[in-house]
């Protein structure tokens, strides 16, 4: 490609100044009538015409490379766009700090060690965002608790925490796993092409490119700034309560959920907003056609009890 713009560009100068130079022997040789400017007229139209079949057959050759180099950009960048899909939702039913301290409060191995050793003399002030989430399942479950005795009711309350916390944990292991694969998928050939892209495209076109480049480079630098605590959670030495609320934080970045008193709509913003603007690029920048319209679906419906 850069060899394309060199070759026209040297062409284009050539055949200036060629043109210059015929206009200039024509003119000369009418007063003259000069044999030797008769012969340097023929060299310089010779000349001429050379220069302008280069420039007609590398522009043609510029245009192809042209496009093609744009449809890789648009290509790469739909391909990250599906490693991105990949990473899911992390669903919670209970404010952050709650879920989070609960996580904390489970996995504290001396606070469960000592309960567990004398459930009747319990550590309950240690236990505060446990004792929230006891609140919103007794509310939740109050028909069923009211008919179980004592030790029924305990024991419930314990299995519906467990449960809780079982399916976070779970959740947590899947999506750490998730946003680890996503940064195996190298930026690097997106860098590259728009390196290349820089030159040729103008001003404005190369900005609309960079833009795309930059939503997704910030995007993968949160996700990296997040990865040292996936890793050490992966590798057995990381904090379960530390590891979550980094998911739902990054994930604030990545997805919008419209909810009302019945239903929790999720949708993945950042994919939509970078189809939308892929789009526009596709239609704008590479073909110039018309664009057309990109419609947001959510990618996930809870229904509340």
């Amino acid at each position: 490609m850069k060899v394309n713009c060199k070759a026209i560009w040297l062409s284009i100068i050539i055949t200036i100044i060629s043109l210059i130079l015929l206009i200039f022997f024509q003119i000369l040789y009418i007063k003259t009538n000069h044999m030797i400017i008769d012969i340097l007229i023929q060299i310089d139209l010779g000349i001429f015409s050379s220069s302008a079949i280069t420039i007609f057959f590398y522009t043609s050759a510029y245009k192809i490379e042209k496009r093609k180099l744009l449809e890789n950009y648009w290509n790469e960048i739909g391909k990250i766009l599906i490693n991105l899909k990949k990473i899911e939702y992390m669903n919670n039913n209970f404010k952050e700090e709650v879920i989070a301290g609960y996580i904390y409060e489970k996995s504290n191995v001396w606070i469960k060690q000592y309960n567990k050793m004398n459930p009747k003399s319990a550590i309950l002030k240690y236990l505060k965002n446990t004792n929230i989430i006891k609140v919103a399942i007794k509310k939740e479950n109050k028909e069923i608790i009211e008919q179980l005795s004592k030790e029924g009711k305990r024991k419930f309350l314990n299995d519906e925490l467990e449960k809780i916390y079982n399916n976070t944990v779970k959740k947590i292991d899947k999506i750490t796993g998730q946003y680890l694969e996503f940064l195996n998928y190298s930026i690097e050939e997106l860098n590259c092409i728009l390196g290349d892209m820089e030159f040729f495209t103008g001003e404005e076109n190369y900005l609309k490119a960079y833009k795309l480049y930059k939503n997704i480079y910030e995007l993968r630098l949160k996700i990296r700034n997040s990865a040292r605590h996936f890793r050490y959670y992966k590798e057995g030495k990381g904090n379960k309560a530390i590891v979550l609320s980094e998911i739902l934080e990054l994930q604030k970045n990545i997805f919008r959920v419209k909810e009302n008193k019945k239903r929790k709509m999720v949708y993945n913003e950042f994919v939509d907003e970078m189809n939308k603007e892929l789009e526009e690029f596709r239609s704008e920048v590479i073909y110039g056609v018309e664009t057309e319209k990109y419609e947001k679906i959510p990618i996930l419906e809870i229904v509340k009890r």
